[in-house]
């Protein structure tokens, strides 16, 4: 038996990760034979081999044994493990910018809806730090370890308007804005700035702080943003809004497709063929063209007014007023454009309640009279259902009775007579002078300052010629 163990070849593979098994020198004597456990004894003390896979090993002794002249077989005896390699630490970003453009229905791709940013809201989560999870060394067929390689951590800093929460390892926004890596720190900025235009590079702005465009507005692109806009250049036919105020260096010309629209003021020196709304002021040194202006309050002190409409909640004053050809310019002040159309929502949102509160009532009275022609255990049903009906229908009436009052009131502040208009230096024929409901045509054009105001006596709108004085008979 143990010339015959001699003769078993084993191959360890170059990389020791396995060994084979098989016979050597030619075919044995027929009454060779070969014990399991010699043979593992031999291969783990002699051999110095270790991850024997003993079903394999038992299948070729079992073989072997049984036709020892012919076999000429081999076998995977010994097997190692490798080394699994470990994940490094990663920072996984809670929040991604925006940077597939939208597809219509009819399949058209807007490019301008590319986004460049990363917004965050106060208490989001930006990011999250992954540990690194370590490998596991491996062993070879000689019992020899195979080290894993080594995994790296990172690190990474909250800086400004960011929280870390280490037990999540987490970062957390404190405000409103724009996330930024600056070198490894976790950054939140309340103020976005664009080098350029916006334009294709940039796509549409839509960011939860201040944006300053330190170029133009290119056409049909978009800037939105939380808490004011700043545009050093100019504004083409764009859309612009805010939550604060808009300041546009270089002027605005809407196209008759432009829109602006800030819940604070909007400062520019001329407007031109655009749609402004301003929950304050709207400001302007030059001129304003053919524009649709709504404001909390208009000055236009400096600024030549010719064509469309400026309405306001407050006042107006402007430098002059229409033109030489009489292109017909509204001046409307005492007229709240904002609590008009939420007025006109409130109404809208208002029918279906309306109608359904009809539906019921027909319902219940229908059920009136049918209730004693039912038997007792299908009034008693309908009695449940009834009173539940009658609790809902009740809540109904006085939700449809107080919403109809509070839009009723408000209709009645939609308009004011209590505003004035000033016109500083010239007022041409086709200017509408409207002060709440009540209109003043201008049929020629009048040099000099007038202040209009509405006059309860005369119950109509009034000139007045001096910085405050008399009303003179207009």
């Amino acid at each position: 038996m143990s010339n015959d163990i001699e003769r078993l070849h084993i191959h360890v593979s170059d990389d020791a990760l396995s060994a084979t098994i098989s016979i050597s020198g030619g075919a044995l004597e027929g009454d060779a034979h070969f014990d399991y456990d010699e043979v593992l004894a031999h291969l783990t003390s002699e051999e110095g081999l270790s991850g024997i896979v003993e079903d394999e090993l038992r299948q070729f002794i079992d073989d072997l044994n049984a036709d020892p002249l012919e076999f000429r077989g081999s076998a995977v005896i010994a097997q190692g493990k490798q080394a699994v390699k470990g994940q490094d630490a990663a920072l996984i970003w809670c929040i991604e910018r925006d940077s597939t453009p939208e597809v219509d229905a009819s399949g058209r791709v807007d490019f301008y809806s590319i986004c460049t940013l990363k917004n965050a809201r106060q208490g989001d989560a930006i990011a999250r730090i992954k540990p690194p999870i370590p490998g596991e060394d491996g062993v070879n067929v000689r019992g020899e370890a195979i080290p894993a390689e080594p995994v790296k951590d990172i690190e990474y800093q909250a800086g400004e308007n960011v929280d870390f929460i280490e037990d999540v390892r987490e970062f957390k926004a404190l405000l409103n804005g724009r996330v930024e890596l600056r070198g490894s720190s976790i950054c939140v900025s309340e103020v976005y700035e664009v080098d350029g235009d916006v334009d294709f590079n940039t796509g549409h702005i839509n960011f939860a702080g201040f944006v300053r465009v330190k170029g133009d507005v290119q056409e049909n692109f978009r800037v939105v943003a939380g808490k004011g806009i700043q545009v050093d250049g100019s504004v083409d036919a764009a859309t612009l809004e805010s939550g604060g105020t808009i300041t546009v260096m270089g002027g605005i010309n809407g196209k008759n497709k432009g829109l602006i629209d800030a819940e604070g003021d909007v400062v520019c020196p001329f407007l031109r063929n655009v749609e402004v709304r301003a929950g304050a002021s709207v400001n302007v040194q030059k001129e304003v063209i053919n524009c649709v202006v709504r404001a909390g309050r208009v000055e236009f002190g400096e600024a030549h007014v010719e064509g469309g409409e400026i309405s306001a909640t407050g006042n107006i004053n402007v430098s002059d007023a229409g033109s030489k050809v009489a292109v017909k310019t509204i001046l409307h002040a005492g007229y709240d454009y904002f609590l008009d159309q939420q007025t006109q929502e409130d109404a809208k949102l208002l029918e279906p309640k309306k109608s359904l509160r009809e539906k019921l009532q027909e319902k219940i009275e229908a059920a009136h009279a049918g209730y004693k022609m039912l038997p007792k255990p299908s009034r008693a049903k309908l009695e449940e259902g009834m009173t539940n009906l009658l609790t809902y229908l009740d809540d109904l009436v006085t939700l449809v009775e107080s919403k109809t009052q509070e839009i009723d009131a408000n209709k009645k502040k939609i308009k004011s007579r209590n505003r004035e208009i000033e016109i500083q230096n010239r007022i041409y024929p086709g200017v509408v002078v409207r002060i709440g409901k009540y209109d003043r045509p201008t049929d020629k054009e009048y040099d000099g300052y007038r202040r209009f105001a509405f006059d309860p006596k005369r119950f109509e709108v009034v000139p007045f010629y001096d910085r405050p004085g008399a009303p003179v008979p207009g």
